[in-house]
């Protein structure tokens, strides 16, 4: 963003801010980070994480934004260790445990640590202990669509058939093209028994990429069941 553009922005966010917009003092601590303009940032994160009624998509922003202000260590830590959650070596979840627990230890209401813990607590298949983290990443990112398909499927991996649909299929419905989510949320309906939506969730999803491999595993299974209970497509 060129001093023009980020200019132009600055007067946009503190319009907006001016008129009670919580969320515009977020994007304005951004602009006024990127200007270099530290101390006035740092004021209007205080100002949205201060504000009563503020939106938790705000507050989530106030608060990553704050922990690259105030520790940059341990931001940098946070994206490591998110990086590493999914891919690193099973001996090196130790690691990439403690570093989520060092940004908690800072802000425990930073929902991306919370999400990290859960993902490598799911890469050991401890899908108890990943639905807990998960759970409360959710609670401080409720529209987080990556946290609710993740939250879902822990859930149904631990037998939480009920609680697990409607997160997945909530979590298809905000990412409509993405054909994992939706195939996630068509296994379980099958879980569930309920094939017809099964089926219609696989085949959105088929029709979206025909190749994904994790899709056309669910159709098989759903084929398998349907000629096991005669059930006719």
């Amino acid at each position: 963003m060129g001093k023009g553009d980020r200019s132009a922005a600055r007067a946009y966010f503190e319009q907006a801010a001016a008129t009670g917009r919580v969320s515009a003092r977020a994007h304005l601590a951004r602009v006024l980070i990127a200007a270099g303009l530290r101390d006035d940032a740092s004021r209007e994160l205080g100002e949205v994480l201060s504000a009563a009624g503020a939106d938790p998509d705000a507050l989530a922003q106030a608060r990553r934004l704050r922990l690259g202000l105030d520790r940059p260590d341990l931001e940098a830590d946070l994206e490591r260790a998110g990086r590493a959650a999914l891919s690193a070596e099973a001996t090196r979840l130790d690691e990439v445990r403690a570093a989520f627990e060092r940004v908690l230890v800072f802000d425990p209401q930073i929902w991306e640590a919370h999400f990290g813990l859960g993902l490598a607590a799911r890469r050991t298949e401890d899908f108890i202990a990943a639905a807990a983290s998960f759970r409360r990443a959710l609670e401080l990112a409720p529209e987080q669509p990556d946290v609710m398909h993740e939250l879902g499927v822990a859930l149904l991996a631990s037998g939480s058939k009920a609680d697990a649909l409607g997160l997945l299929d909530r979590a298809a419905a905000l990412r409509p093209g993405q054909a994992a989510y939706i195939a996630d949320a068509g296994f379980a309906h099958l879980r569930a028994g309920d094939l017809d939506a099964a089926r219609e969730r696989l085949r959105i999803a088929s029709t979206i990429d025909a190749d994904d491999p994790l899709t056309r595993a669910y159709l098989a299974e759903l084929e398998r069941i349907e000629a096991e209970t005669g059930k006719v497509n």
